[in-house]
């Protein structure tokens, strides 16, 4: 009975997502059929589960979000199913976040996630009432802030990042008459080193999101773009939602320049498609967290599923061994990490874990290889 339903059908299971359209602006923009997605639920004529898939541009994620009765078995098995053997996100998805209402899903995630237990990612959703930056007098001198318009894909001399590029091809794919998001560049010297965008707007509501190439960050262009997109939405009425990481510290600054509000925290939660990537971002997730012995677990398990390891598996693992005050298996991750061409120095040398390290005899030498393949590395760039 579980099945894929028409856009026609959404008003239908629509009122399973209310709590969710509070804060998810891509929920409103899909059920009302002007931003792509799927709806999927138990039941076509009275759905009491559902589960909706969206996409951004290029990123190889679909955000998901699920809805309802959470303890309905036989639509969570045929999730599972849907998600890993059918693939219904297409090939080039092999990340899933979810965000659900009941937050935590009744413990039911783990069967669509086909076994696999579901990576929490704690987030903060912002609104912005009131802006408190202006966009226009602290651009520094040579830099230029411009709506983002198809048109800048015509200027053959014009650097465009992949991120813009693809958001600009996306947004000339949607012919629906209601389509209203925006954005904002900033540009220097033929090149676009920071954007805004103001995603999934409809019904009053759309979601903000900025970014800066690394080689032009802390110069405030990141918070003057996103200013212009925020100035330009609240002059047209539109209330703009914003999350991040609970423990992106930065963000939080820049969301405190800018005017944005945090009115509530959320649990989201992370599925990757290829068993050992799901293990890794497990791993690092439990590592983050300060559960050292399970992200030890998970690593362990990671090394056993897959023959190329990258060398920072093997430095996490360290990290958690040092945790625990177990120095020489710290020391032999630590080598492990070398060995497969770990070269951070300084944050090596910086990890508070390896305090414990730095009087070992092994600890210099270590020290030393991973030295030498930070400069092989220079030599090779």
């Amino acid at each position: 009975m579980s099945s894929s339903i028409k856009m026609k059908d959404y008003g239908k299971a629509r009122a399973l997502f209310a709590s969710l359209e509070e804060f998810q602006p891509m929920c409103t923009a899909v059920l009302e059929g002007i931003w792509p997605g799927r709806v999927w639920v138990d039941d076509p004529d009275n759905p009491q589960s559902a589960m909706m898939m969206s996409f951004l541009s290029g990123g190889g994620a679909a955000w998901c979000f699920l809805a309802g009765k959470s303890d309905i078995v036989e639509f969570n098995m045929y999730l599972n199913k849907t998600i890993f053997e059918e693939k219904a996100a297409g090939k080039d998805v092999g990340f899933f976040f979810f965000t659900c209402s009941p937050e935590d899903r009744g413990g039911q995630l783990e069967i669509i996630g086909n076994s696999r237990e579901p990576i929490p990612m704690l987030r903060q959703h912002y609104v912005c009432r009131e802006l408190t930056y202006d966009p226009w007098g602290n651009q520094p001198d040579g830099y230029t802030i411009l709506p983002m318009e198809s048109e800048l894909l015509e200027r053959d001399e014009l650097q465009i990042p992949s991120q813009v590029k693809n958001t600009l091809e996306k947004w000339g794919t949607i012919e629906n008459e209601r389509f209203q998001d925006y954005g904002f560049v900033v540009e220097y010297k033929n090149q676009i080193v920071a954007w805004a965008t103001v995603d999934f707007v409809t019904s009053g509501s759309g979601d903000l999101g900025f970014e800066t190439l690394p080689d032009f960050q802390q110069r405030g262009l990141g918070s003057g773009v996103a200013a212009a997109a925020l100035e330009h939405g609240l002059e047209r009425g539109v209330k703009i939602h914003w999350t991040c990481a609970t423990d992106n510290i930065g963000s939080q600054k820049s969301a405190k320049k800018l005017g944005l509000v945090c009115e509530q925290e959320y649990t989201m939660y992370l599925f990757a498609l290829d068993t050992a990537e799901h293990l890794a971002q497990l791993a690092y997730s439990f590592l983050a967290r300060g559960q050292h012995r399970q992200a030890i677990e998970s690593y362990e398990q990671l090394f056993a599923q897959k023959e190329v390891i990258p060398s920072w598996a093997y430095f996490d693992t360290a990290q958690a061994w040092a945790a625990l005050e177990e120095s020489k298996k710290a020391i032999h991750y630590l080598r492990m990490a070398a060995e497969h061409g770990w070269s951070a120095v300084d944050e090596t040398e910086q990890t508070p874990e390896f305090h414990i390290l730095h009087n070992s005899p092994d600890w210099g030498s270590v020290i030393e290889q991973i030295r030498t393949n930070k400069t092989l590395l220079h030599h090779k760039e």
